[in-house]
């Protein structure tokens, strides 16, 4: 056990002490350690979909595919270790999330596509999209269809994640998204409310 808890520690300070670039469009930034990087990806200022380089590394890499970037790794980053500084970068969501099953439809009024809500609170969805590049910052459209006991009902959303995908480069591979809600009706908002609790 203590051998464990030693190679964690030594693990967490090799992580402070390398030195990352990030790639966002043709913008390089950095040095970062490894738990600003980490940092940047809770607060969704990078994503898994942004590339990475670090001495040593041959290529730029995108972040899902470094595996010290994989969740796993930072999960257990979280779990085990009572260093307020690590602890301080993980941001718990101020809404419980719940397990949802509907489909819906999104646009930002010039394109439109079709997806599922997969996970649904008071603040916000998960969503799966086709056939659509939309990125985290753009204000869009929901209309949900029936679903789960929550009746049809419309929202204004922002953006406020993307999940990578291994086939991003393909157009038609479905992508995660989080999204903020920005404007929903009260009543909608109510069946919304008593949903999770029923499902908690």
């Amino acid at each position: 056990m203590a051998k464990q808890q030693r190679q964690q520690s030594e693990l967490e300070e090799h992580h402070k002490l390398q030195e990352w670039y990030i790639l966002k469009w043709d913008n390089k930034y950095g040095p970062f350690s490894y738990l600003e990087v980490v940092k940047m990806l809770q607060s969704k200022a990078v994503f898994e979909f942004d590339y990475i380089w670090k001495q040593g590394q041959e290529n730029w890499l995108r972040i899902a595919d470094v595996p010290l970037f994989e969740p796993s790794q930072i999960h257990n980053l979280f779990e085990k270790n009572e260093d307020p500084e690590i602890k301080n970068i993980f941001f718990r969501r101020r809404h419980e999330r719940k397990n949802f099953n509907g489909s819906i439809i999104i646009h930002d009024n010039e394109r439109v596509w079709k997806g599922e809500a997969i996970e649904i609170s008071e603040g916000g969805a998960g969503i799966v999209v086709h056939n659509a590049m939309i990125n985290p910052g753009e204000k869009i459209y929901l209309h949900f269809k029936p679903g789960d006991s929550v009746p049809p009902f419309n929202a204004i959303c922002e953006v406020v994640s993307k999940k990578y995908s291994k086939s991003l480069e393909d157009r038609n591979s479905p992508i995660k998204y989080g999204v903020r809600f920005l404007k929903i009706n009260s009543n909608a908002l109510g069946l919304i409310k008593d949903y999770i609790k029923k499902a908690s």
